[in-house]
């Protein structure tokens, strides 16, 4: 099975997603998001029997060697509306 990594993970279309994945499909999903839109909401509810990592960091300044460590896939969400 794969490790995937989401950014902006609790976004509109990443908090979709998260909530869309499927038991089996994945072995560990990390998830980040730097917060701004505050979307604590998008980490409830989500698929049972699936491994969520949850990281609050900002993609810019955070150590991407750790965070990619032992992952397979990167789907690549974040950005900063309304700028």
């Amino acid at each position: 099975m794969n490790n995937i990594l989401i950014t902006g993970a609790l976004g509109h279309i990443g908090s979709k997603l998260i909530h869309s994945i499927k038991l089996g499909e994945f072995e560990v999903v990390h998830l980040i998001d730097n917060m701004l839109t505050q979307r604590y909401a998008s980490l409830f509810n989500l698929p049972n029997g699936i491994n969520f990592k949850f990281y609050e960091e900002d993609i810019l300044k955070a150590d991407l060697d750790v965070l990619l460590d032992g992952v397979d896939c990167v789907i690549h969400l974040a950005a900063i509306t309304d700028a």
